[in-house]
């Protein structure tokens, strides 16, 4: 219960950053996500094993779990460039005309030049036709 109350204020305050868009809201958030997150499974692990209600104590593992999987797209790379408001891809690479396209097979980022596909071409990695 300790555990919690503490944690509490640390959530407002990462909620509140990463309104704001401030750069240790991501980190703060992680942590409160994974904090509450274990203390909901230990909650619901206590409630089911010396509690009234089984189904109770499941529920509040179910939301442990659900709250610690919502850290992983807090971390990846996409949202943080969205984040920073900085772009993943550096577009200072590309050649004139070209863009950044996915195979529509196997996700594969590919620089193209529209222009210039046809139908008979395809993706150097599976082979795959990128015009459909």
């Amino acid at each position: 219960m300790i555990f919690g109350l503490i944690s509490l204020p640390i959530s407002i305050i990462g909620a509140i950053l990463l309104r704001l868009r401030k750069s240790p809201g991501i980190f703060i958030c992680t942590i409160s996500l994974g904090s509450l997150g274990i203390c909901f499974m230990f909650e619901g692990f206590l409630i089911m094993i010396m509690g009234p209600s089984a189904i109770v104590g499941a529920l509040y593992v179910l939301l442990g779990i659900s709250s610690t999987r919502r850290i992983r797209p807090l971390n990846s790379t996409s949202f943080r460039a969205w984040f920073n408001g900085t772009s993943i891809i550096d577009s200072s690479e590309l050649g004139d005309e070209e863009i950044m396209a996915i195979c529509p097979h196997c996700s594969s980022i590919l620089a193209v030049i529209p222009s210039l596909l046809n139908e008979s071409d395809t993706c150097p990695e599976c082979n795959g036709n990128l015009v459909l």
